[in-house]
């Protein structure tokens, strides 16, 4: 309880400064600049996120099985190897970011890093020092948009928010981490095949095709609400899922303290501990989001100028999601101890598979509400089922 307090307390601090700056873009933006740079954000983050998820969890959960002490260099190597071998694969599609693409492929390089600093203090258990990493990181991006603002007001194009966001991501790393590499360890090429093969050849495979393909699934959303509908609902959508991502910051902070406290949890009453510490956060969290959710009918059009009407709805539904979400997919933790990884890979498979189906029919009919009522229809196949399986497995450890 401690540590996610101070983790989530840490996010808020930091991260209300950058929302509050993000949100200024919706308000000053050309609606097609908030789309294109909604678009682009997406990618980069798909990008980031296919790379870095698994390779970040494998670094907690699998550490010991595949002795990732002192590769600290090598599992960055990899990463930044992974966004350029996407950024290749994906260049057919570049057209689509309206010339944005560079730029996006350099965001993607420096979320992997940036991420991946905070991980190697997570997995250490070292709460203060990945609050710190987060606190900087939220706040260099925060003051770099605020920058870019300032200078061009209405006129800010999606270009210069991408690249501030670079710089600031790419700077915090370097705070993070630079003292504790051996750059020479980067060109260890037949570690990092080692590496790649060991994991490969075992059940952690699995779990970064299951990480990657979340990462898919949360990206998908405005990826298919581009390829369905006009500027205005991918602005709309967008415009929501920057409140939804206020929202998220505690989803966050739970992951990252449960995630390595789960790992290293010996007995059946330790995660009983754990898991009732949990609940009692969600009776928090619910009316917090409740209220929220009741707010945005004022607060958002006072932001926007009334641009985007559809977005308070749209938020609503995602608001919705997001409890359903904190409450049950922290559970996912017990399942990657226990290496349920095939069990996952199949949800989210199942999930995707929902998602594009409800896309399709709801978004060219009721445009960002429906495309955020797919998306939460589509979370509930993940969260529900994980939430299901972990109380067996938790009754059966105890039997």
């Amino acid at each position: 309880m401690k540590h996610f307090v101070q983790v989530l307390s840490v996010d808020i601090l930091a991260k209300l400064a950058l929302g509050a700056v993000s949100i200024a873009l919706i308000r000053f933006m050309p609606v097609g600049e908030y789309a294109a740079l909604t678009l682009a954000v997406s990618g980069a983050g798909l990008a980031a996120q296919v790379i870095s998820a698994g390779v970040n969890r494998i670094y907690i959960v699998g550490f010991d099985r595949h002795a990732l002490t002192g590769k600290v260099e090598i599992l960055l190597a990899l990463q930044l190897a992974g966004v350029a071998a996407v950024a290749l694969v994906a260049l057919p599609l570049s057209g689509a970011f309206r010339g944005l693409y560079p730029v996006a492929v350099a965001l993607a390089g420096a979320m992997v890093i940036s991420e991946f600093s905070k991980t190697h203090y997570q997995r250490e258990l070292r709460f203060v020092r990945y609050s710190a990493i987060e606190f900087g990181r939220t706040a260099a991006q925060g003051i770099a948009i605020a920058g870019v603002l300032l200078v061009y007001r209405e006129n800010l194009g999606a270009a210069a928010v991408l690249w501030s966001q670079t710089g600031a991501l790419a700077l915090a790393f370097c705070a993070a981490l630079f003292p504790i590499l051996q750059w020479r360890r980067f060109a260890d090429m037949s570690s990092m095949v080692v590496l790649v093969r060991n994991i490969a050849a075992g059940p952690y495979a699995l779990l970064f095709v299951y990480f990657s393909l979340v990462a898919v699934f949360s990206q998908v959303d405005v990826v298919l609400v581009r390829w369905l509908a006009d500027d205005h609902v991918l602005a709309s959508y967008g415009a929501a899922l920057r409140y939804y991502g206020l929202l998220s910051l505690a989803l966050g902070a739970v992951h990252a303290v449960l995630l390595p406290a789960i790992q290293q949890a010996r007995s059946g009453k330790e995660l009983d501990s754990l898991y009732s510490q949990h609940f009692r956060l969600v009776l928090a969290f619910a009316p917090v989001v409740a209220l929220a959710a009741v707010a945005a009918g004022w607060v958002m059009p006072w932001v926007d100028h009334g641009r985007y009407p559809d977005s308070v709805t749209t938020f609503r539904v995602l608001a919705a999601s997001a409890i359903v979400s904190f409450a049950f997919s922290p559970h996912v933790n017990l399942l990657m101890k226990l290496e349920r990884f095939g069990f996952l890979l199949l949800l989210v498979v199942i999930a995707l598979v929902v998602d594009l189906i409800l896309m399709l029919l709801l978004v060219p009919r009721y445009g960002a509400v429906g495309a955020a009522f797919a998306t939460m229809s589509a979370s509930a196949c993940i969260n529900l089922p994980i939430y299901f399986r972990s109380g067996k497995l938790r009754r059966q450890r105890d039997d």
